[in-house]
């Protein structure tokens, strides 16, 4: 009997390039597909004979997993479950009881099936909760009023003296990047015994080369795919075995060629471009043998 699998996680699992949503003309009944495609849709085209369960959204961390993990469990009761580390925690900011009264609306879940959604008719809701995320720091003045009034239901037409405060609490942000991660790391483990004491596999990842997290995970506790490789170093020492890459200058490190090395795959510097996806899903296939 073939196994079923969950996957939890961000935007690198969520969407792909900011062009490539549907036609404004034939838009999904459900938003939970707003992108035509992600890296967990190729994922199950490579297996085709599982159904895998996306649990994924863009922006959200490590707090909205618990609720997630619940209603996976509850709906589904999935075999396999893969989680990458986020970041670090972005706050959900809510404004109304909407998310906790309409919890069945707000659920990120995609069911795929052969690289085909399965749930497409489901209801789904129109906008988010609104996340406080030290990207806020790079919008304009504009781009907040709009975010937050979106988010919100509420008008905001602040100017840049007044969100300064805001975006300067924000830009403090990556100094607490390490105690950010140790609180994420401890709440992962607290995830990983739940879930393993209902006989669930469980299994990381992350995307990035030389993160702070490695140094709070205690690797008997928790099991990082491909001998904890981040799928940046994955694919770096994947791509060194079947062909030269670029000269690098001698005072670079490995970690400078990595990140360099993976940044050709991205639309955005971060994440991957649709036509690549095929070619990293196979970072996943351990789990599927």
């Amino acid at each position: 009997m073939n196994k079923s699998y969950a996957f939890i996680g961000t935007s690198h699992l969520h969407a792909c390039e900011y062009g490539y949503t549907w036609p404004q003309q034939n838009p999904p009944k459900n938003l939970r597909f707003e992108y035509q495609t992600n890296l967990i849709q190729s994922v199950s085209k490579r297996n085709a004979n599982s159904t895998i369960y996306n649990c994924s959204e863009c922006g959200h961390g490590i707090t909205t997993y618990f609720k997630r993990i619940l209603t996976l469990m509850d709906r589904y009761n999935p075999d396999v479950f893969v989680f990458e580390i986020p970041n670090g925690p972005r706050m959900l900011a809510h404004t109304s009881n909407e998310y906790g009264e309409n919890y069945d609306i707000h659920f990120p879940v995609q069911v795929w099936e052969a690289g085909h959604p399965q749930n497409l008719d489901e209801e789904f809701r129109k906008v988010s909760a609104s996340i406080i995320d030290d990207c806020q720091m790079l919008m304009s003045s504009q781009r907040l009023n709009k975010y937050w009034t979106t988010h919100t239901n509420m008008v905001f037409n602040l100017g840049d003296k007044q969100w300064q405060g805001y975006t300067g609490i924000l830009s403090n942000f990556q100094d607490g990047m390490k105690s950010r991660f140790s609180d994420t790391i401890a709440q992962c483990e607290i995830i990983n015994e739940y879930l393993v004491s209902k006989g669930k596999e469980v299994y990381w990842f992350n995307w990035v080369i030389d993160g702070p997290y490695k140094e709070y995970i205690d690797f008997d506790k928790m099991t990082l795919l491909n001998y904890s490789c981040d799928i940046m170093e994955w694919k770096y020492e994947k791509d060194v075995n079947v062909r030269s890459l670029p000269l690098q200058t001698p005072r670079e490190g490995k970690g400078v060629r990595i990140r360099k090395h993976y940044k050709h795959f991205c639309y955005d510097g971060s994440h991957l471009s649709s036509k690549y996806m095929p070619e990293f899903a196979e970072y996943f296939d351990e789990i599927f043998k």
